[in-house]
């Protein structure tokens, strides 16, 4: 894998490939891959470069929805990153967030989707607090 490669279309490349391995053949992620994996993923989420960090948020997605429970263990971490997100100027790259996001709320396990929104709730930003909201009102229906 080329996530930790500095050049960017290696990272890109890196993360359609991981998308594609997840659509056809999701089993032969272990724990230990998919932690790696998922660490790499929210560096180059956050990266200054849209186009790279739009597509580590549509595979993390892709993470959530797919391996959903075994994602459980990686919400807390993956949430900050992702809420930050979904306030970006760049619509397509908050857009691309806030499916994560909901994807997320979608599929993982609601108690520790919980954990890690409440302590979020009291964050300065009103659009995170709108996405909070919207996230909690996925996990209580």
């Amino acid at each position: 894998m080329y996530l930790e490669n500095q050049n960017w279309e290696k990272q890109l490349e890196s993360c359609n490939v991981l998308r594609q391995a997840l659509k056809f053949n999701p089993e032969k992620f272990t724990p230990q891959s998919i932690q790696t994996a998922t660490n790499q993923l929210l560096k180059l989420a956050e990266s200054l470069r849209s186009l790279l960090s739009k597509a580590a948020i549509q595979t993390l997605q892709e993470f959530f929805t797919v391996l959903g429970p075994q994602m459980d263990s990686h919400v807390e971490a993956s949430i900050n990153v992702i809420l930050k997100r979904c306030t970006d100027t760049n619509v397509f790259l908050s857009e691309s967030s806030r499916l994560a996001l909901e994807d997320m709320c979608l599929h993982c396990n609601e108690q520790k989707l919980l954990l890690a929104l409440l302590p979020q709730a009291t964050h300065k930003s009103p659009a995170i607090k709108s996405q909070i909201a919207r996230c909690l009102e996925q996990v209580i229906k």
